[in-house]
């Protein structure tokens, strides 16, 4: 039993050379969303074809969206060779909208799809411990993304889901050219007092690159004049 994910019922990792197939089995499922969207993307073909069949797919009473997988409707995606003998419709939770998906034994879903109802395992499930632990959801409400963090998160997930399994990459190196504007912000202020000290050439002017060149000479302080020794009076005699 699924419910309430922000992308879909289900999702698969992309086929490479070391995961060819990426097989995986869903059926006899119930899931359960306030969003109109019930799988987000079809997933990539692979040596052999996924098995989801039989599941039950469901909004929220209330909910006038329809259902969508992979961008198409329902009846669309059956079309398409998914979810054979898969159904939409109340499954008959007792009160989805708080959590509550215990199902009677005459329920929809135990009828359609052969749902077998674990009510006392979900009524043990939870957090265990004192009540400030036990309350700890209440106190931190679950965030709500904005759209264009839920948009750019979505695509970096599928990105990564597509690059296959057990894959490991050695992250790109950052770019360190410095341009001839961040060189003038490093640098401009000192020829500001001196600009004697530094000179900027334009250099190549198609690399929009620059050439800084210091005159070590000009950065030295102001000298002192050198103190000659005293000449001898001609008139001493030694």
């Amino acid at each position: 039993l699924g419910a309430f994910a922000r992308n879909g019922f289900l999702g698969r990792g992309g086929v490479s050379k070391s995961w060819p197939s990426n097989y995986f089995e869903v059926t006899r499922n119930i899931y359960i969303t306030r969003e109109k969207i019930a799988v987000e993307r079809l997933w990539e073909a692979g040596t052999r074809a996924p098995f989801v069949h039989q599941n039950m797919y469901s909004q929220l009473a209330g909910l006038n969206q329809s259902l969508g997988f992979a961008g198409k409707s329902f009846a669309d995606w059956q079309a398409a060779g998914q979810d054979a003998q898969s159904v939409t419709g109340d499954p008959g939770c007792r009160n989805p909208a708080a959590f509550d998906f215990s199902l009677p034994p005459d329920a929809p879903a135990c009828q359609k799809i052969g749902f077998v109802p674990f009510d006392v395992e979900i009524r043990q499930a939870g957090l265990y411990g004192d009540a400030a632990w036990r309350d700890t959801p209440k106190n931190h409400p679950a965030r709500k993304p904005t759209a264009i963090w839920t948009e750019r998160a979505d695509q970096q997930l599928y990105h990564a889901k597509t690059q296959g399994r057990n894959r490991v990459c050695q992250a790109s190196q950052p770019d360190s050219i410095v341009t001839a504007e961040e060189k003038n912000l490093l640098f401009g202020h000192l020829s500001v007092s001196d600009p004697a000290w530094i000179q900027i050439s334009a250099g190549d002017a198609s690399s929009n690159a620059t050439e800084i060149v210091v005159d070590p000479t000009k950065m030295r302080g102001p000298r002192r004049k050198r103190r000659e020794p005293p000449t001898p009076d001609p008139k001493v005699s030694s």
